[in-house]
């Protein structure tokens, strides 16, 4: 069951169980936000159709490194074997995703 108060701006909320919630005004808590240019982590600009990295992940699968250079040297290689027409693809669908 809701109750509303008539135009009131603070409205309540009853349930079954006669449990109610006072709601604020919307500019009271307006006031104690605060707005961000934008947002410190988008899920936007995390595109989930990136698939270029999980395939550099398939071809280093089940490798073995004893150092970080020797990491390094294979992923600039496979990345270096990739066409570039498949970067272009890739990052043209996330740059319009972004948009």
């Amino acid at each position: 069951m809701q109750i509303f108060g008539g135009g009131d701006s603070n409205a309540g909320y009853r349930s079954k169980a006669e449990f109610t919630v006072t709601i604020p005004k919307p500019k009271d808590s307006l006031l104690s936000m605060k707005r961000l240019a934008h947002p410190p982590y988008n899920f936007d600009f995390s595109s989930y159709d990136f698939h270029l990295l999980t395939k550099i992940k398939e071809i280093l699968r089940g490798k073995w490194f004893t150092d970080a250079e020797g990491a390094l040297a294979a992923y600039e290689k496979t990345v270096k074997a990739t066409p570039m027409c498949e970067w272009a693809k890739y990052s043209s669908k996330w740059f319009h995703r972004v948009q």
